[in-house]
């Protein structure tokens, strides 16, 4: 299973190491049925902050749902999809290159930025029906058990206090 430092190279495909306690995944396969895909975001390319540089990501809508995420300064893509939770707010599953990439978040989008939480595993969280705790991660088996603890997470305000990235339209 991915390891804390994992959980963020997806994210930011090797750009940025976040000390992080850990992490949600997904066991196998995509969770985000098409029909609960959403798309809220724009196109385009969006700027972070990383060791006091700035990068570019692109991000490109694609048909049916869903995202690319192409760093072209690591020649990286990830998918990306999301499912709205609230307003503003989605649960996020990004999907790399290896099995061991395949992470799930929270993101807070707004016009023309996007935060994306990576939040903990806590005992709360890990009582969901589908989730399976190991060590620090836990492990998701439903879109159900991951719109379940999206929403925990955003209830309880306890995203702000996890790993995060901002990202700004460019």
């Amino acid at each position: 299973m991915p390891t804390a430092r994992k959980c963020f190279e997806i994210i930011l495909i090797s750009t940025a190491a976040l000390m992080l306690s850990g992490c949600w995944a997904s066991a196998s396969g995509i969770l985000i049925p098409r029909e609960e895909r959403s798309q809220p975001i724009e196109s385009g390319v969006y700027r972070y902050h990383s060791d006091g540089d700035v990068q570019d990501i692109i991000l490109t809508k694609l048909p049916g749902g869903g995202y690319t995420w192409e760093d072209p300064v690591e020649d990286g893509v990830v998918l990306v999809f999301a499912t709205q939770i609230r307003p503003e707010w989605h649960a996020l599953q990004m999907l790399g290159t290896s099995s061991e990439d395949n992470l799930l978040g929270v993101a807070r989008t707004r016009p023309g930025t996007i935060e994306i939480f990576n939040p903990d595993c806590n005992d709360e969280t890990s009582e969901i029906e589908g989730v399976e705790r190991t060590l620090s991660d836990c492990i998701f088996s439903t879109h159900e058990a991951l719109v379940a603890a999206a929403e925990l997470a955003v209830k309880n305000q306890s995203l702000e206090m996890s790993g995060w990235l901002e990202l700004e339209q460019d």
